[in-house]
């Protein structure tokens, strides 16, 4: 990926920052549903990298809480139009209250990196009876488990499997937008869980999530 590719990615992911109404990234929830409405603060993707002769790049995502397929479908969308497959219109057509069906990315790489809680830090962190809920004093063994353990899994499944390969040949350039041919919701792969427990902490709104995609 070049730096005209990494600057375009990183325009479109813009479309996604601010508070949308996100129905058309989950499943189930009305145009009408004021719980579709969502914040992302920030949504970036890092420099590409090679492992094993395979280039990734991080999505680093940021937002107060997530639906079920949320993340997964922006990633999608995403890839829909860097591929020439769908429009700058289809994002931003996205959030309006037509139904679209949104490509939904494989879930191999979606991970939970940090739940921040800044609200309650400014609110009580400082008044000498709470301690801050934040984690600098282990973050190097943090990023010690993830680099021994995490992204090594995460890429050898790719490379082994080649999960997001297959699914750009075979399922993104075949795509329709149409709700009749809907992605079945049986298909619980890699990543759900992880923004299922999103939305569970849903009752939490002040607390930010930040969740790495690695593709």
């Amino acid at each position: 990926m070049n730096d005209d590719t990494l600057n375009r990615v990183n325009g479109l992911l813009q479309h996604f920052v601010g508070t949308k109404n996100f129905h058309n990234y989950t499943s189930k929830k009305k145009p009408n549903d004021p719980s579709a409405h969502r914040y992302i603060k920030s949504f970036v993707c890092e420099k590409p990298f090679e492992r094993n002769g395979v280039e990734f790049a991080v999505l680093k995502v940021r937002g107060q809480s997530f639906m079920l397929h949320q993340i997964r479908k922006m990633v999608g969308c995403l890839l829909a139009v860097m591929r020439g497959l769908a429009t700058v219109d289809t994002i931003n057509d996205s959030f309006k209250m037509e139904k679209l069906n949104i490509p939904r990315a494989p879930g191999l790489g979606l991970i939970l990196e940090y739940v921040h809680y800044d609200r309650y830090n400014n609110r009580y962190g400082e008044d000498g009876m709470h301690e801050k809920l934040t984690w600098e004093e282990v973050d190097d063994q943090v990023d010690e488990f993830k680099e021994k353990y995490i992204y090594p899994n995460i890429i050898n499944t790719e490379v082994n499997e080649e999960q997001m390969v297959n699914w750009l040949k075979n399922k993104l350039s075949r795509h329709s937008y149409d709700l009749d041919e809907e992605e079945d919701e049986s298909d619980n792969d890699a990543g759900d869980d992880e923004e299922i427990s999103g939305e569970l902490k849903e009752e939490q709104p002040n607390n930010d999530k930040v969740q790495n995609v690695i593709t």
